[in-house]
């Protein structure tokens, strides 16, 4: 079955999915590890859920979801998300997400996130249509992004991805 984007979720949805996934998940689900690691929740046509777990000290580089919207709650924990919108050039904005926290954002939007605490953060990502590229970003001159990588994302096996947040 060919993906249109009539199957393609609203953020404003991603939001509540990630809200309401949130309340019943737990560190127990995910791999042992003291890197940052996750596990897939759920997948549908239309979105697919993660839970990921960063220790103290981990984080990813400035990303965007490809064309995937996208809602994250922090379940515990601290995070600090530094984002930009790709097509503004506008000055980077930082926000401290603690636990309870939720935000919702289409596919221009391109963040970095890290857990400079000392405890774990857990947070739950959903993305539409489910994730299939990233690509990472550096900053240029200015206020310019510049894309230096482009990963796929690998959704094998079914419960581990390479690249996600």
């Amino acid at each position: 079955m060919t993906q249109t984007s009539a199957q393609w979720l609203e953020h404003e949805l991603l939001y509540d999915i990630a809200e309401g996934l949130a309340r019943s998940v737990s560190a127990d689900q995910l791999p042992a590890g003291s890197q940052r690691r996750w596990v897939r929740l759920l997948a549908t046509h239309s979105y697919e859920a993660w839970l990921i777990g960063w220790p103290p000290g981990t984080g990813l580089e400035l990303h965007d979801h490809g064309v995937s919207s996208a809602g994250l709650c922090v379940v515990s924990g601290v995070l600090e998300e530094r984002h930009v919108l790709r097509h503004s050039w506008g000055q980077a904005v930082t926000r401290r997400l603690v636990a309870g926290d939720t935000v919702a954002f289409d596919s221009a939007h391109v963040h970095a996130v890290r857990n400079d605490g000392d405890i774990e953060a857990l947070s739950v990502h959903v993305y539409s249509p489910p994730l299939a590229a990233m690509t990472f970003f550096e900053e240029g001159e200015g206020t310019m992004l510049r894309p230096v990588d482009a990963p796929l994302v690998d959704h094998a096996p079914l419960r581990r991805a390479s690249v996600v947040v």
